[in-house]
Order: C-alpha cells, then structure tokens, then sequence
C-alpha cells in the first residue's frame, strides 16, 4: 500500500509540473485575470467541529460582478507556500478582512492580551506576498485587514484598538450573536475623496 501511494504522489506531481510547464505562459494572456483572494483561519467552535479557511461571499461577489476574472482563494498556510512564485501566476491579489489583528511583533508593537484572536499563517504568507506584488508590478488590493498588511508589509506600525483612542470611531463589526446583514453594511461616516486621486476620479465625487 505504501509503494502504491507513493507512486501515485509522484505521478500526481509530475502531472502538475507539466501542466504548470505547458500553460504558464497562458496565465497571463486569458482573457479573464485569475485575482487571489485572501482566506482566513477559523478555529472549530460550537457550530464547527473542525479548523476551516473560509473568506466573506461577498469579497467573491463582489469581484465577479465588478471585475469579471476568476477568483482564487488563498489558504493562509504560511512558508508552505512562496510568496514569489504565488506572485507570479496570479494576476492581481484582494486581500480581505479577517477577526484577527496582525501580531504585534511584525511591528514591534506590545503583546496582545491572551484573548486575542491572531492568524500566523496568514501574516508569514501575506507580508512578504505585498511585497512581491510590489516589486513585480502586481496590483494588490486591501479591505481592512488587508490596509493593515500593507501597511506592516513596509514598516508601518499599528495601534490595534484604535477606537479606544479619543477621537477615533470604531469601526469593527458589532460583536453580538444576533447581529443583522442590514447592520454589518449599514453606512458608518462620510469619507473625503484626495483631490487628483484614484478613487475620486472613479467615484467622479467628492465624498
């Protein structure tokens, strides 16, 4: 039985090498980009009897209907993956939000509090994943988490309970069990768009 499986571990891997050999150069010239979309780590809990990586629908929806590429998700599996050859054959990169906080030691910030929720495989993937995208000219994409990893990527620093400073909102999603759709995508506070910037020339507004 062993000699068998491991047989047929290397023929499957031989399969693909030549597979990725024989299509590398049409990645790039399909007519619908391949977009990777960054997945999280959730532990079992009540409801859930094993580990899972899992995103929000609507990061996926949303690609499909504005962009029209085809979505990958990313499993936040750590150094088990290069972020260089990741980079490589993808086209464009979402990274999404997630319930844990980047750790502080990527930016030597002070520990967490035992009770904080915290993605290690993501952060050793996604990190040096931004910079990549970076270097090789791949666009990269951040939604809330996603802003803090490229922030973190090229040395910024974060304060990761940063409505508890004065002045600040708090802008995490309502913690309660009983929490509706209707109150996650509720409208929270205006925002001002950068003269001669990206977005306002896309939104063709000013906030």
């Amino acid at each position: 039985m062993m000699s068998v499986r491991c047989f047929a571990s290397t023929a499957w891997r031989h399969t693909i090498q030549q597979y990725n050999r024989d299509t590398r150069a049409m990645t790039t010239t399909a007519p619908r980009p391949l977009i990777c979309v960054s997945a999280n780590a959730r532990q079992p809990d009540d409801r859930r009897r094993l580990p899972m990586y899992a995103t929000a629908e609507r990061y996926v929806q949303s690609l499909l209907k504005m962009v029209d590429c085809i979505p990958v998700l990313m499993p936040p599996v750590g150094g088990a993956v290069d972020a260089a050859e990741l980079v490589s054959c993808m086209d464009g990169f979402l990274l999404t939000g997630g319930l844990a906080n980047i750790e502080p030691h990527h930016y030597e910030g002070p520990p967490f509090p035992d009770d904080e929720p915290i993605d290690p495989g993501r952060d050793a993937l996604v990190l040096p994943l931004v910079r990549a995208c970076i270097a090789e000219r791949v666009p990269v994409f951040g939604i809330c988490r996603g802003i803090q990893e490229i922030n973190v990527a090229f040395g910024g620093s974060l304060h990761y309970r940063i409505h508890q400073l004065p002045g600040k909102n708090d802008h995490r999603m309502p913690r309660r069990e009983d929490v509706t759709r209707e109150e996650i995508y509720q409208l929270k506070h205006a925002v001002r768009l950068t003269p001669g910037g990206l977005f306002r020339s896309l939104a063709g507004k000013t906030s």
